[in-house]
C-alpha cells in the first residue's frame, strides 16, 4: 500500500460514488493558487481518505481545502546513511578527513624506502656473489622509488618537509603567513597540478590502451601503472592544496 504520512494513496486519483477525487501534489508540482503550502493534499466533497487503521470522510464542502500530514523522512535519511561521512558535516570535518588520508598514505609509502634498501642489497649480492641478474627485481626498485616521491609528495608538503629557501617567510606574522599560503595554493599549486593532470592524461591513457610493459626481457609488465603515478601525484597535491586553503582561511579569520 502506497501512503505518505499515514494516508493511503492507492486510490488517490479515483473518484468516489459522488464523482469526486483526491489530488496529491508535492514540492515542485502544480499547486492550487489559493493554497501556497507545497506539501499537502487537496480533496473535494465526498472524498474518502483511508488512514492507517482509520477510515474517515472528508468535510462535505464544495470547495478545495488542505489536509496537513506528517512526512516520513525515513527514505531520505536512509539514503544519507549510505554515505555517513557526508551527513551533517562541516568543512572542518572534510579537512580532517583529507589530512588523515594524506597522512596515512604518506606514512604507508614511506616504508617502501626500507624495502628499497633491502631489495637493492639482494640485487647486489645476487649479481656479484652468484652472477645472477634479476631484471624484474631491479625494476621494482624504480617502481617503489616513484611511489615514494610521487605519492608521498603531498605528505611531505603537509609535514613541511620539502626543501625550500626561507628568507622572508619566517619573519612574517601568523596572518601574513596564512595569506602567503593561501595565495600560493590558489595561484600556483592548484593551477600547476591541474595543468600536470591535463597534460599527462593522454600520455597515461595511451599507455593504458596498450597495457604497456617493460622493454626488457623478464621485466615487470606494469609500466602503465608506473606512469599512472603522475596523475596520482596531481590528485594528491590538489587534495593537499584544498586542505591548505581551508587552514589558511581559518588562520586568517582567527587572527583577524
Amino acid at each position: 500500500m502506497d501512503h505518505i504520512g499515514g494516508i493511503d494513496l492507492e486510490n488517490a486519483g479515483e473518484p468516489d460514488s459522488r464523482g469526486s477525487g483526491l489530488e496529491v501534489f508535492r514540492t515542485g508540482d502544480r499547486v492550487d493558487p489559493g493554497n501556497r503550502n507545497p506539501i499537502g493534499r487537496q480533496h473535494r466533497e465526498g472524498v474518502r481518505l483511508r488512514q492507517v487503521g482509520v477510515t474517515s470522510l472528508a468535510p462535505a464542502e464544495d470547495r478545495c481545502c488542505s489536509v496537513p500530514v506528517d512526512l516520513d523522512l525515513g527514505r531520505s535519511d536512509a539514503v544519507r546513511c549510505v554515505w555517513p561521512f557526508l551527513r551533517d558535516r562541516r568543512i572542518d570535518d572534510y579537512q580532517d578527513l583529507l589530512e588523515r588520508f594524506i597522512d596515512w598514505t604518506g606514512r604507508s609509502v614511506s616504508w617502501l624506502t626500507l624495502l628499497m634498501v633491502i631489495i637493492t642489497f639482494i640485487v647486489v649480492v645476487l649479481r656479484y656473489a652468484f652472477d645472477i641478474g634479476w631484471i624484474a627485481l631491479q625494476e621494482s626498485i624504480t617502481y617503489m622509488h616513484a611511489m615514494v616521491f610521487l605519492v608521498g609528495a603531498s605528505w611531505a608538503m603537509q609535514q613541511e618537509a620539502h626543501v625550500r629557501v626561507d628568507i622572508f617567510y619566517s619573519r612574517f606574522s601568523t596572518r601574513t603567513k596564512a595569506w602567503v599560503d593561501l595565495s600560493g595554493s590558489l595561484l600556483l599549486l592548484l593551477p600547476v597540478m591541474v595543468f600536470v593532470a591535463w597534460i599527462s592524461w593522454e600520455y597515461v591513457s595511451e599507455s593504458w590502451s596498450v597495457l604497456e610493459g617493460s622493454r626488457e626481457a623478464g621485466g615487470l609488465p606494469g609500466v602503465f601503472l608506473l606512469k599512472s603515478l603522475i596523475l596520482v601525484l596531481a590528485i594528491m597535491l590538489i587534495l593537499q592544496a584544498l586542505v591548505q586553503i581551508v587552514c589558511s582561511i581559518q588562520s586568517i579569520r582567527s587572527s583577524g
